[in-house]
């Protein structure tokens, strides 16, 4: 390397860089050596150092580097506080022994009888000096580290190592690991004896639409024991110039398992929903049959009386027809109750707890319960609003559910409505004799239930679900005083 090439390298360098002879003689001197000692490259260059700079050891100096170029290896001066190269001061002190604490680097340059010499100020993090040292020894340490790697890899990456015939070559102990498969069983079998495509699965299970979709788009694999089934996410790697793949994975097992979990609660809420909206039908139609079993009673004591007459039969025709068309209308108003909603309606509270009253009415007249409203009713928000009547109308299930366990004798039921600053809150308020402490805790979570019989512990769980991941919302409960109080607070910001 010329000289001239040591400015366009050196020159910028947060250390002194100096290249020297055996005599001390300076052929260079970079900038960094011209701000700390005072001492001009031009001024320098040609010169002894000794001349200029005080406090060189010249014997020390003059032996190490002769020990450099000799041994053709560098040397250093170990980090002192008390012992320098060449003192330089540190700027800014006031002591007049502040000098910096030196790091000297000395080191053979190309194939000249010259060195350089580097120095650096010892307070400086991963300084000059430091990081020429790291790459001197770095040759020695590489083979250690890249074997160090190698079994970090082996132990934490899922790989494995094909060849075209699908024969596996190679496994990771991370992999091994997962499949709890030992390596030498795994290594020397096909591929496919091991792993099956996730889309085998898809035309044989029933697999949620997250599912569906991830296999749409990525290579999934499973490897199913007699425990367990693993799922891995696969990405493959062809080797250029060899007949060999190499397969990354990702264990998404929790993850399927999770969606898989979510979907059956899913299938369950939607079982147990429909069971409710059977009830309700019932409750809904009891009165409508009574009317028309009464008509038809009315109708044929008169036809065994011989006092039918076509005015009277017409009359009582219209008045059947009315009652099948409610009853019709009913079927209809809850088929399209348990449609989920595809997109926000916009709605006035009243109109939304009317809906919910009609469907609840048949339970809450049976149970005998006072319901009352409160609030702003008319004002209009827009939401899911299925979705959220699904969420009201189990609130009010669970009311009444309690009312009837703990034979509640004045049962009273609230739906209030309060509008604030950034959120709309809906409440339902009963006295049903409230939650114990131990259970309030857990009322949202899947498959818990209070109930003696007959609860499936999904109902809160999916309504916690719709309002926090469909409307941004939350949803909380309270129980003081005998009453239980859940809170519905949805934000402003989706109307």
């Amino acid at each position: 390397m010329e000289l001239a090439h040591l400015k366009k390298i050196f020159n910028g360098f947060n250390a002194g860089i100096c290249v020297l002879d055996e005599q001390l003689k300076v052929y260079y001197w970079n900038h960094w050596l011209s701000h700390h000692t005072g001492i001009n490259s031009e001024d320098i260059v040609g010169k002894l150092l000794h001349h200029y700079v005080d406090g060189v050891n010249k014997k020390v100096l003059q032996r190490k580097i002769k020990t450099c170029l000799m041994l053709k290896s560098p040397t250093f001066y170990p980090e002192s506080l008390k012992n320098y190269l060449f003192k330089t001061p540190l700027h800014g002190g006031t002591e007049k022994n502040n000098y910096m604490k030196q790091s000297i680097s000395i080191m053979p340059y190309a194939d000249t009888s010259k060195v350089i010499i580097a120095i650096t100020d010892k307070s400086v993090e991963f300084d000059f000096a430091q990081t020429l040292e790291k790459n001197i020894k770095q040759i020695d340490t590489l083979n250690k580290t890249l074997s160090d790697d190698a079994k970090i890899i082996d132990s934490f990456v899922s790989k494995l190592k094909i060849n075209k015939n699908n024969k596996i070559l190679k496994v990771s102990k991370c992999l091994s690991q997962t499949l709890s498969i030992a390596k030498n069983k795994l290594e020397g079998t096909n591929f496919d004896a091991i792993f099956t495509p996730l889309e085998e699965y898809l035309k044989k299970d029933n697999f949620p639409e997250t599912l569906l979709e991830i296999a749409r788009n990525d290579s999934i694999v499973v490897h199913e024991s007699i425990e367990k089934k693993i799922y891995l996410k696969v990405a493959k790697h062809v080797e250029s110039g060899k007949d060999e793949e190499l397969y990354l994975f990702q264990d998404i097992s929790d993850y399927v398992n999770l969606q898989l979990q979510q979907d059956t609660l899913l299938r369950q809420s939607r079982n147990a929903a429909m069971g409710e909206m059977i009830s309700m039908i019932a409750h809904q139609w009891r009165q409508p049959l009574t009317v028309l079993g009464t008509i038809l009673v009315n109708m044929n004591l008169k036809l065994g009386l011989k006092t039918l007459d076509m005015k009277h039969v017409e009359m009582n025709i219209e008045k059947m027809e009315g009652v099948v068309t409610h009853l019709s209308q009913t079927i209809s108003d809850f088929r399209n109750f348990f449609i989920p909603s595809k997109s926000f309606e916009q709605v006035s509270v009243q109109v939304l707890f009317d809906k919910v009253l009609e469907f609840s009415s048949g339970f809450i007249q049976e149970q005998g319960i006072v319901l009352s409203t409160k609030g702003e009713l008319q004002i209009e928000i827009k939401l899911y609003m299925n979705e959220f009547i699904q969420v009201l109308m189990t609130m009010i299930q669970n009311s009444v559910d309690a009312f009837k366990e703990n034979e509640v004798e004045n049962p009273a039921l609230e739906l209030a409505f309060f509008e604030a600053t950034n959120s709309y809150t809906f409440t339902i308020r009963d006295n049903a004799g409230g939650i114990d402490k131990e259970n309030i805790q857990r009322v949202f979570d899947p498959y818990f239930s209070t109930k003696a019989k007959n609860g499936t512990g999904i109902g809160l769980y999916m309504a916690k679900k719709i309002i926090y991941e469909n409307m941004k919302g939350s949803l909380a409960v309270e129980s003081k005083n005998n009453e239980t109080i859940f809170s519905i607070q949805i934000p402003k910001q989706l109307n």
